[in-house]
C-alpha cells in the first residue's frame, strides 16, 4: 500500500509464479488450511471483491480496513459490550464517514485525472501518462479495452466501435481472465432465442469457411444445451453469445439496429419469418475486433458504411425532437453518442511473461481509478481523507466505545503507508504535524518524506474508492462481530 507497496509472488500450481500488487488478485489466491478460518477469510474476501466490482480498486484497501476494525472491536465484545449494538453504531458510523468523504471532495479536472493514474501506477510515468490521456478521450462512457503482447512497453490507440451494455452468456466464454477477445469475428444479429443446436450450425459453418476468426451472436435468449455445446467447441472455433439488451421488443431492435449499422449485415427477425438455416455469409455482420466482458461488449470497428451509420443518428434526432421525458431523452443521447463513440485500446507487455501479466494488473487499476475519479471525484490521498473523516467523530462531545475503536482503525491505512516508506515515527503514529487549519488538505508524502499540499502535490485519490471500501469493510466487520456458530462439514480421520 502506498509508494512503497510490496510485491507478492504467488504460486498458483500450475503455470509460472504470479508477481503483482494487485490486491484481488492477492486477496483471491489465499486459501487458510483451517477450514473456520477460511470461512471468515472467505468473507473479508468477498468483501474486496465487492468494492472491486463496483470501483474497480481499493481491495487493499478493503481488507486493511476491515482487519483493523474487526480487531478494535472485537475486543469491546470480549469484554462484555452487546455485538448487535455495536453492528448498529458500525451502521451509522459509517453512513457518517462517508458523508464526511463526499462532503471533503471535489470533481475530477484533467490535471487530477493525470495525478490519480500517476498513483495509481506507483509513480510510472510510462503507464500513467498514456492511459490518462486516453481514458480522456474516451470519456466516461467509453470502454476500454486492456490486453497482453510480446512487445516490451505500453501502446495505446483510439478506434471507432460501439459498446452494447451486456455480457457474455456463460462466463466460461471467456479467453482471458475475465474477458471474451475476439479476432475478425463475423456477428450474427437476430431477435430470436437459440433454442437448438442447428440454430448456430449454419452461421459457425459460414463464419469458419470465410475465414472468420470467430463468431459473435446476439440474441434473445440461448438454451442450456446450445451454450453447452458453443462450449464444447471453444477450442476448435470461438462463439460467444450475448444476449441482447433492452426492455421489451422494441428496445432491442433498437440495440440490434444500432449494431446493423456499424457491422452491416441483415436482422433475422422473428416477425418476418427469417430462419437459421437460410442464413448466408451476407447476412452476417463483420468486425475488425470484440470485447465482451460479464457485463458490457465492445465492438471495434465494422463493415457497416458512413451512410448507414449517418442515416441511424438521423433517425434517432428526429425521436429526440420528439420525445417528452428527460429518460427516454437520455437514452436517446446515449445511442448517438454511441455510434459516434470513441474507444481506446491499451497493449501492454514486458521482457518476461510474470513482469507482463504484472504491469497488466497495474494498467487495469490505473484504468478503474480514472474512471472512478470522473464518475464521482476525488478527496486527498496518503490516507489522509480517512483520517480526517474519523477526525470528524472525534470531533464530538461524547464518543462511545464503538466510535473510539472506529477511528482508531481509520487512521490505519495513513500509518501504514508511512511504515511502508520506513517513515512512521511516533511523533507521526500520533498523526502529529497535520495541518488543524486546514484539514483534508496536508499530509505526508511517503514517497518523498515531505508533509505537503496533498492536493497541490497530486495525492489524491477517487471518492468512490474510497468511500466503497469504508462501506464494505464496516459491512462485513459488523457482519463477523454477530457471528456467533460456525457450522462446517469436518473430515473424519481413518
Amino acid at each position: 500500500m502506498g509508494p512503497s507497496g510490496r510485491y507478492a509472488i504467488i504460486d498458483n500450481g500450475v503455470d509460472r509464479p504470479v508477481v503483482t500488487k494487485d490486491g484481488v488478485t492477492v486477496a483471491r489466491s489465499i486459501t487458510l488450511p483451517d477450514r473456520f478460518e477460511e470461512m471468515g477469510a472467505h468473507l473479508v474476501k468477498e468483501a474486496a471483491e465487492r468494492t472491486n466490482a463496483t470501483a474497480g480498486d481499493g481491495t487493499t484497501l478493503t481488507c486493511l480496513l476491515t482487519g483493523a476494525l474487526f480487531e478494535s472491536v472485537a475486543n469491546l465484545a470480549q469484554n462484555g459490550a452487546d455485538a448487535s449494538s455495536i453492528a448498529r453504531e458500525l451502521g451509522t458510523i459509517a453512513t457518517s464517514v462517508v458523508s464526511s468523504l463526499e462532503r471533503a471532495s471535489k470533481p475530477a479536472t484533467s490535471d487530477d485525472i493525470r495525478h490519480v493514474a500517476l498513483v495509481s501506477s506507483n509513480h510510472e510515468a510510462t503507464i500513467a501518462t498514456p492511459i490518462a490521456e486516453l481514458l480522456l478521450q474516451v470519456g466516461l462512457d467509453g470502454l476500454v479495452t486492456v490486453s497482453m503482447t510480446d512487445s516490451p512497453g505500453l501502446t495505446t490507440d483510439v478506434l471507432d466501435g460501439l459498446k452494447v451494455d451486456a455480457g457474455y452468456a456463460s462466463p466460461l466464454m471467456a479467453t482471458e481472465r475475465f474477458d471474451a477477445v475476439m479476432h475478425s469475428p463475423m456477428v450474427l444479429l437476430t431477435d430470436k432465442p437459440l433454442k437448438k443446436v442447428d440454430d448456430v450450425l449454419p452461421a459457425m459453418k459460414i463464419a469458419k469457411g470465410s475465414g472468420a476468426g470467430s463468431l459473435l451472436i446476439f440474441a434473445d435468449d440461448a438454451d442450456h444445451d446450445v451454450l453447452a455445446f458453443l462450449l464444447t467447441n471453444k477450442a476448435n472455433f470461438l462463439t460467444v453469445v450475448v444476449k441482447t439488451p433492452g426492455f421489451g421488443p422494441e428496445r432491442k431492435l433498437e440495440v440490434l439496429g444500432d449494431l446493423k449499422a456499424k457491422l452491416g449485415g441483415r436482422l433475422l427477425l422473428e416477425n418476418m419469418g427469417h430462419s437459421f438455416g437460410g442464413v448466408t455469409q451476407d447476412d452476417l455482420g463483420a468486425a475488425k475486433q470484440a470485447l465482451i466482458t460479464k457485463d458490457a461488449c465492445l465492438v471495434i470497428g465494422g463493415r457497416g458504411t458512413e451512410e448507414d451509420v449517418k442515416g441511424r443518428v438521423e433517425l434517432i434526432e428526429l425521436d429526440l425532437a420528439k420525445a417528452e421525458y428527460d429518460f427516454d431523452k437520455d437514452r436517446l443521447r446515449k445511442r448517438r453518442a454511441n455510434l459516434y463513440g470513441k474507444l481506446g485500446v491499451i497493449r501492454v507487455g514486458g521482457t518476461t511473461k510474470s513482469e507482463t501479466v504484472e504491469r497488466k494488473h497495474r494498467v487495469e487499476d490505473v484504468v478503474c481509478a480514472i474512471r472512478a475519479a470522473m464518475e464521482e471525484g476525488v478527496v486527498t490521498g496518503a490516507g489522509v481523507a480517512i483520517l480526517e473523516a474519523g477526525a470528524r467523530l472525534k470531533a464530538s462531545e461524547t464518543l462511545s466505545f464503538t466510535e473510539a475503536a472506529a477511528v482508531e482503525a481509520l487512521s490505519t491505512p495513513y500509518r501504514t503507508i508511512l511504515e511502508n516508506a520506513g517513515l512512521l515515527t511516533e511523533e507521526r503514529r500520533d498523526c502529529a504535524g497535520l495541518n488543524p487549519k486546514e484539514p483534508w488538505v496536508y499530509g505526508y508524502d511517503a514517497k518523498n518524506g515531505l508533509m505537503v499540499n496533498l492536493m497541490e502535490a497530486g495525492i489524491i485519490d477517487p471518492l468512490k474508492v474510497v468511500t466503497e471500501s469504508v462501506k464494505n469493510a464496516f459491512a462485513v466487520t459488523a457482519l463477523l462481530i454477530t457471528t456467533d456458530v460456525i457450522v462446517s462439514e469436518i473430515t473424519l480421520k481413518e
